[in-house]
């Protein structure tokens, strides 16, 4: 399983990086090192973008191996690499790729703690980036997730968020969105034996 994720990882970079002008020209060689470790097949990445004198690529760099990490499962070097992000966006008006690191930070957050309330602030703000693009669906996914935070929460903000994402994606007219929006926010109320409620989100879901 390690290697088939590490397999996937270093693929997904070497895709990323030969969309620019100038790709990292020993990444086609990592492929035969897959036994190595993630620390192997990213580091000289990062470094090579961090020597380049165009340091624009560095927030998106330091973004993927965030994402990278997060997805072989070491949460605190996801972190680390965010953080990187971060600081390497400074006012940076690129929202979307902000939302991304922002709601990338949210879910090292959410998937590696006992409680979710570290993930909660970085979803907001991802949401408010989204709210900057003007897409509508990235909106509705930023209050989704906000939404999600509050899972082992507050319902009272559960039910709020939720209800936000779910009117949302019905003014925007995503029947799908609106389907798994409902159907999360009745799975919150059965759970919490609030059976009526779940029924009747359920019930309003088109799917």
């Amino acid at each position: 399983m390690k290697a088939i994720k590490l397999f996937v990882a270093t693929a997904f970079l070497s895709v990323i990086c030969s969309c620019g002008g100038s790709p990292y020209p020993h990444l086609l060689q990592v492929t035969d090192s897959l036994a190595n470790t993630p620390d192997s097949l990213i580091k000289p990445l990062l470094s090579y973008y961090e020597k380049a004198k165009n340091r624009a690529d560095l927030p998106g760099i330091y973004y993927y191996a965030g994402l990278i990490y997060h997805t072989i499962g070491d949460a605190p070097q996801a972190q680390d690499h965010l953080q990187k992000a971060l600081d390497a966006s400074g006012e940076s008006t690129d929202h979307r790729l902000m939302y991304k690191i922002y709601h990338q930070i949210g879910m090292t957050y959410h998937y590696n703690q006992s409680g979710n309330d570290g993930s909660i602030e970085p979803f907001k703000k991802a949401y408010r980036h989204a709210g900057l693009t003007g897409d509508s669906t990235l909106m509705t996914y930023g209050l989704l997730f906000i939404a999600r935070g509050f899972q082992r929460g507050n319902a009272d903000s559960l039910s709020l968020y939720y209800g936000k994402a779910s009117r949302m994606a019905q003014k925007i007219n995503d029947e799908h969105l609106y389907s798994i929006i409902n159907m999360e926010w009745g799975s919150c109320y059965f759970y919490k034996k609030e059976y009526q409620k779940a029924y009747d989100l359920l019930q309003a879901s088109p799917i």
